[in-house]
């Protein structure tokens, strides 16, 4: 082989790599993911896991997006304006659906009607409460041809607010708010969203492939998206194995990036993880309204950090508020809390025990979220009120675990413990879980929520992702599936 022979294959071979590397990595590099479990819907609308919630971030683009440093930017929109209560979005002219077809405002106009159509129940349909007439269709008393959104032209869309809303714009980067292509969904015929044959998209990857029984889902660079956020690897392929230990599974390499339960954050780290990590869960243990107030009382003035602080697993600590970390509320703590006082509590509760027509505490069943974390928390609390209070409480696993919230505003049930999650940014968001809708402070929320001694914060929860050193650029986001993975390289 002569040098000029050579020196052509050597140009070539510059020119091969040059298309596929990028930013450090390899542009036709695939990630492995393993997420916690296995999503049960692709639809935006209806997206409520972290795990639908990370692939729709992923498929779909909305009219705005979240950059590398969190800052709010164009998607689907190329442009906006706000006059008053009125937004006014200009749409990107070659913004596609991986179909081919046009993205329009009309597929903008479809996806917020459905988002608050009571019947569709849009896990984070109230996130639109601002825009006109939501709230009454919400509420059931107006049509959804009603709301607020018009679509002037294919790229020109008005969205009219009913009041001020400083967290809309960061709704309109939710999956809650991405579009919906209203002949492709009607021809899906009740599947949308639920099938790999039933899901286009308009973002930065498209879905390759969906397979159920044994789950698994390919994501892949989506050529037809036109806009500032092309991927830097080839695509995605995400698992839910939760029958291999995470920490193998980093160690063979089988995963590059996962969602890690707190119980394996310890072995995990053993195997040089990068971990990420945000306290965006509380744990409560509610007590029914059907027992006195002085009995409720006493039970709070029994419970002490000290009763279950050595059973809390790594990644949990105690609560100082009802409010998670990720919130950044400080100021509430220990407001609202009972002072532990165990001789008091006593007294209480056995002057209040012989008011009874028994004159004995009946037995009670605490019902738990079915989480082998809390059952040793959930023994210990309850082992403490025996030993101390002579109040004998069975415990159960939940049947309907995701029932359990309502406890917080019905307290139907004798005694509950289960976790609320902080989902967004809007502190309301997280306090309707309580029945209270006035967020204005903080500190009066939490008081009114802890006033009639049925609520009792115990512990709060990390969210962990981890990713191994070959990955680069993950920004993690708190809320609305942490990851954007077309800033992810992978060496």
């Amino acid at each position: 082989m002569n040098k000029l022979k050579i020196v052509c294959l050597f140009l070539c071979l510059v020119m091969v790599l040059s298309v596929f590397s990028g930013c450090g990595g390899n542009s036709g590099n695939m990630i492995y993911l393993n997420l916690l479990s296995a999503p049960e819907t692709l639809d935006p609308q209806l997206a409520k896991t972290d795990e639908e919630l990370l692939i729709c971030r992923n498929l779909y683009e909305g009219l705005l997006r979240k950059n590398e440093d969190g800052k709010i930017v164009n998607g689907v929109c190329k442009s906006y304006k706000k006059n008053g209560l009125t937004y006014t979005f200009t749409l990107r002219s070659d913004a596609k659906w991986s179909n081919g077809k046009k993205v329009t405002a009309d597929d903008f106009v479809f996806a917020l009607r459905r988002a608050v159509t009571p019947s569709v129940q849009a896990p984070f349909a109230r996130r639109l409460r601002s825009i006109k007439n939501a709230q009454s269709i919400l509420n059931g008393s107006a049509d959804p041809s009603t709301l607020g959104v018009t679509a002037k032209s294919d790229t020109s869309l008005t969205i009219e607010l009913a009041s001020d809303d400083k967290y809309f714009e960061e709704t309109l980067t939710a999956p809650v708010c991405m579009p919906c292509q209203q002949s492709f969904f009607n021809a899906c015929n009740g599947k949308y969203g639920r099938d790999g044959d039933c899901v286009i998209a308009n973002g930065s990857y498209y879905l390759k492939s969906w397979h159920s029984d044994e789950f698994g889902i390919r994501i892949t660079k989506n050529d037809n998206y036109s806009g500032d956020f092309k991927p830097k690897n080839g695509g995605i392929v995400i698992t839910a194995n939760q029958k291999t230990e995470v920490r193998k599974l980093f160690s063979k390499n089988s995963v590059d990036c996962a969602f890690v339960d707190n119980r394996d954050i310890d072995s995990v780290k053993s195997t040089g993880v990068k971990i990420k990590s945000t306290q965006n869960i509380c744990w409560f243990m509610t007590i029914g309204n059907t027992y006195s107030a002085d009995i409720r009382n006493a039970f709070c003035l029994s419970l002490d950090e000290g009763v279950y602080k050595q059973a809390l697993n790594t990644g949990f600590s105690v609560s100082k508020s009802v409010y998670p970390g990720v919130l950044g509320v400080t100021n509430a703590d220990g407001a609202g809390i009972s002072q532990y006082n165990l001789e008091n509590a006593k007294a209480i509760f056995s002057s209040a025990v012989k008011k009874t027509d028994d004159k004995i505490f009946p037995s009670a069943t605490m019902y738990y979220y079915p989480d082998d974390y809390m059952l040793p928390v959930t023994k210990s609390i309850v082992g403490h009120f025996q030993q101390n209070l002579s109040a004998f409480i069975n415990i159960s696993p939940a049947k309907h675990p995701e029932q359990l919230k309502e406890e917080l505003k019905t307290f139907s049930l004798q005694f509950a413990i289960f976790p609320v999650k902080a989902t967004g940014n809007d502190i309301t968001e997280y306090l309707v879980n309580f029945g209270v809708y006035d967020t204005s402070d903080t500190v009066a929320a939490q008081q009114r929520i802890l006033a009639q001694k049925t609520v009792i914060p115990v512990c709060c929860e990390n969210t962990n992702f981890c990713y191994c050193d070959k990955v680069s650029g993950v920004a993690f986001g708190n809320f609305d599936g942490y990851i954007d993975f077309s800033f992810v390289v992978k060496k």
